[in-house]
């Protein structure tokens, strides 16, 4: 399983009119100031996007590509802003299926390095998952 989630956050990010503005449907949205649990407040406005879901890599690179083409207009607005964007590629490993390595092509890396945009890849041991 290859997931990649799009983490965007800012300590005077206008979250919600960012979100209307570029029709961001995000999975979790926090907001500066308002508890999020108990004992926690977050000391930034963001959201977090599920942008690819697949069981194969090549198919994530895909579903990325396209992600990245058509939100350009809302990364470059998040550029101007100064907002920390982040995308987190996540895969399994150990057990069936598994990945055990991952390749990321170049145009794909200058796409994200020019959007302002970290890259983390994170490796997830199925068995964890599992439990």
């Amino acid at each position: 399983m290859l997931a990649t989630m799009w983490t965007v956050e800012g300590e005077e990010f206008a979250v919600d009119q960012f979100a209307a503005t570029y029709q961001i449907d995000q999975d979790t949205i926090w907001r500066k100031g308002e508890p999020r649990r108990p004992g926690y407040v977050p000391t930034t406005s963001g959201f977090r996007l599920a942008v690819t879901e697949a069981e194969a890599w090549d198919a994530a690179i895909a579903e990325l590509q396209v992600f990245l083409r058509d939100k350009q207009p809302a990364i470059a607005a998040l550029g101007r802003l100064s907002v920390r964007q982040e995308l987190d590629i996540g895969f399994t490993v150990g057990g069936e299926p598994h990945t055990d390595s991952v390749s990321l092509p170049p145009a794909l890396l200058a796409q994200i390095a020019a959007a302002g945009i970290t890259l983390v890849v994170s490796a997830y041991p199925l068995h964890t998952l599992i439990e």
